[in-house]
């Protein structure tokens, strides 16, 4: 489940459905001066349903049919006492208004807490035992701590809910997976102190997947962010943005694991939003679960409210980029794809902006920076017997090309496997200048074998590297024992007072943990959303014009769009760090 999205695609709140309960005609009965509902019992039915959908009790079915001592059967006739010429309701889930197609889908799962019984949860989500029952068999038996009661949001009775609202004054709210207290008071509206008052146990036990939690009325009635806007072109005093994220909200478990990151993406997108709602940028949230179905995409893309906003966010996967892109550019609307590096639109297309750029423009990239920054130095390049990465070797090959045409000397050497122990570096390295060692491998192995003989040469030298060499375990004390370089698209410093606070707030916020390597999708997310609505906001029509007067100090990226051709935009930013011990330094 979303958060914070004005799109009904992805949350749910029941007390804006509309309900009608029908009559609906049974074959009637005289016995003994009595009238009775002569009745089939359906499939999966029992006595809750049956006792609630005619308002008798169980104790009455079985005084007037003893038979069900034993319990009910399927296609059983069996007679039932009518109340005050009352007529009986249609199933509460058959008679609501239909639900969208996605609730329609959806599952809530539900851990069961000590002392719970089937019971008590049918009460907390206003879901009859019998349906708890027939989705979980097991918990005919019993139910333990731990179990995991699944079913679906169809089931669940609105009526009551909405009964139950009008009289108190709070709706009612199912957490949904990944939701966060932060999140939900944005999307209703409401302060976080709010949300405590109204469900005290959240400062006890936190906010857990398919909680059911209070939400102030009165706050929703003064902020109804669930009515859409209407469909109409920005006058450009509120900022619209869609997101275009694969969240696997239909997903089996194995597979929507696989959509934490973009979850994380947005969330940090969402801390973007809020930073500029902050100044007094308003900002409308449009959000879809693209998933990988090709057909969802084609209904997300037929969506009204998108053809209004000014900036779209996604997709995530380089096949889906396409039909968006075209999307965008016949409704004329920027497009960021803020992960795929291999797609070709953007040399055809002027509306969109391509974040990552391909591994070749970025080879391009760090040899001009490699060029600029050690062209003056005594450049020594180190190839091995075993073969490098294909990356490795296409940015190797492609600086040696550079330095030949450019006239800068190099000294370059392939050393074999068997050589490695007796190699001496110091053979090529000199006193009167710096001396760069470019080792063209991000091999761990290798590295393991070469850097204990590096380490042993007696004049000075660094290194240049690759981003991998980080993951290197043995990194501290091998590699930035000296000065060494590595060009990433990518740098963090956690000492950055923004950085920190982004952090803290994240964390309190989403209560999410981070993923050990870069980028961070949380830091990637806010970066790029903050960048695109910054200088959207700020230059309008010109924001092609002003790219490089857009300062919003990222995070963790960098921004440096050139056009490419007739096309959209490319992304070549790339940094020059450099390491030593344990402080790591940008150098452009």
């Amino acid at each position: 489940m979303v958060k914070n999205s004005i799109s009904s695609y992805f949350f749910i709140v029941f007390f804006v459905f509309c309900f009608s309960l029908q009559a609906q005609d049974y074959k009637k009965t005289t016995i003994a001066g009595k009238e009775f509902y002569q009745y089939q019992v359906e499939k999966s039915e029992g006595f809750y349903s049956i006792t609630r959908k005619f308002g008798v009790t169980q104790e009455e079915l079985i005084k007037y049919n003893p038979e069900l001592k034993d319990g009910l059967k399927v296609d059983q006739i069996i007679f039932i006492p009518i109340k005050n010429g009352a007529a009986p309701t249609t199933s509460p889930a058959a008679s609501l208004s239909p639900l969208p197609a996605q609730l329609e889908r959806a599952t809530i799962e539900h851990i069961v807490d000590k002392k719970e019984t089937v019971y008590s949860i049918s009460k907390t989500y206003h879901v009859d035992i019998d349906t708890i029952y027939k989705y979980n068999p097991e918990s005919v038996s019993r139910v333990r701590k731990g179990d995991v009661i699944k079913f679906p949001v169809r089931a669940i009775r609105r009526d009551d809910i909405k009964k139950q609202d009008s009289e108190q004054q709070y709706n009612l709210h199912v957490v949904a997976q990944k939701e966060t207290v932060f999140g939900i008071s944005k999307q209703y509206g409401v302060t976080i102190e709010d949300l405590y008052n109204f469900n005290p146990e959240l400062q006890k036990n936190g906010l857990k997947t398919s909680d059911v939690i209070k939400v102030s009325r009165k706050q929703v009635e003064a902020a109804p962010v669930v009515e859409q806007p209407q469909v109409k072109q920005s006058d450009g005093s509120t900022l619209r943005v869609a997101f275009l994220l694969p969240f696997m909200l239909d997903a089996d478990k194995s597979i929507a694991v696989s959509s934490n990151r973009f979850y994380d993406f947005y969330q940090g997108a969402l801390m973007a939003i809020d930073s500029l709602r902050r100044t007094g940028v308003s900002v409308d949230v449009y959000t879809f679960d693209t998933n990988r179905n090709a057909e969802k995409l084609k209904s997300i893309l037929l969506s009204p409210e998108l053809k209004t906003v000014d900036l779209i966010i996604g997709p995530a996967y380089t096949d889906q980029i396409k039909p968006v892109a075209d999307f965008a550019k016949a409704n004329n609307i920027r497009m960021v794809a803020p992960f795929s590096s291999q797609t070709t639109e953007t040399a055809a297309n002027e509306y969109l902006f391509q974040y990552n750029t391909s591994q070749l423009l970025l080879n391009e990239e760090t040899i001009n920076i490699f060029i600029n920054t050690f062209k003056t130095k005594n450049i020594v390049l180190l190839k091995f017997q075993d073969p490098p990465a294909v990356a490795v070797k296409n940015f190797t090959d492609s600086l040696t090309k550079r330095l030949n045409e450019e006239g800068i000397a190099f000294k370059e050497k392939r050393i074999l496997n068997d050589s490695i122990p007796t190699f001496s570096l110091n053979n090529f390295l000199v006193n009167n200048k710096e001396n760069i060692v470019l080792l063209a491998t991000s091999n761990m192995a290798v590295l393991g074998r070469i850097l204990p003989v590096l380490n042993k040469a007696e004049k000075e030298f660094s290194l240049f590297g690759f981003p991998e060499w980080i993951q290197y375990g043995r990194a501290k004390d091998e590699i930035f024992i000296r000065d060494t370089y590595i060009a990433s698209p990518f740098f963090l410093d956690m000492q950055n007072n923004n950085v920190s606070r982004f952090f803290t707030d994240y964390y309190g916020n989403f209560g999410n943990e981070n993923t050990v390597n870069l980028p961070y999708y949380n830091l990637l997310g806010y970066d790029i959303t903050f960048y695109f609505l910054t200088g959207i906001k700020k230059f309008g029509q010109n924001f092609e014009k002003n790219l490089n007067k857009v300062n919003t100090k990222p995070l963790q990226g960098g921004f440096k769009f050139e056009k490419i051709n007739d096309g959209g935009y490319m992304n070549k930013n790339q940094f020059l760090i450099k390491y030593k011990g344990d402080t790591k330094t940008k150098l452009n």
